[in-house]
């Protein structure tokens, strides 16, 4: 599935960032820079481990007060779904 380079969500529009810098890509698979309005993902993740953290990551954009463990899990199920039906 390819992976655009910007995502709107109301009238806001974040830019997606592949992250090359190793410190990050060993700590996170992605994180939501809110000032920037960049979603980062991690570089070296494989197609489906990129889907499914994109797919966490705008999960916090939609959702920002629901539990990290609860956006975890309803990722690795859409991530599955849409794997599943590509």
């Amino acid at each position: 599935m390819k992976i655009p380079k910007t995502i709107r969500y109301g009238n806001q529009t974040y830019k997606l960032v592949f992250e090359r810098d190793k410190k990050f890509r060993k700590r996170w698979h992605g994180e939501v820079d809110w000032g920037t309005k960049t979603i980062r993902i991690s570089m070296g993740l494989d197609e489906d481990d990129r889907l499914e953290t994109l797919i966490h990551e705008l999960l916090h954009i939609i959702e920002p007060r629901t539990p990290h463990y609860r956006i975890t899990r309803i990722a690795e199920r859409l991530s599955k779904v849409l794997k599943t039906n590509h």
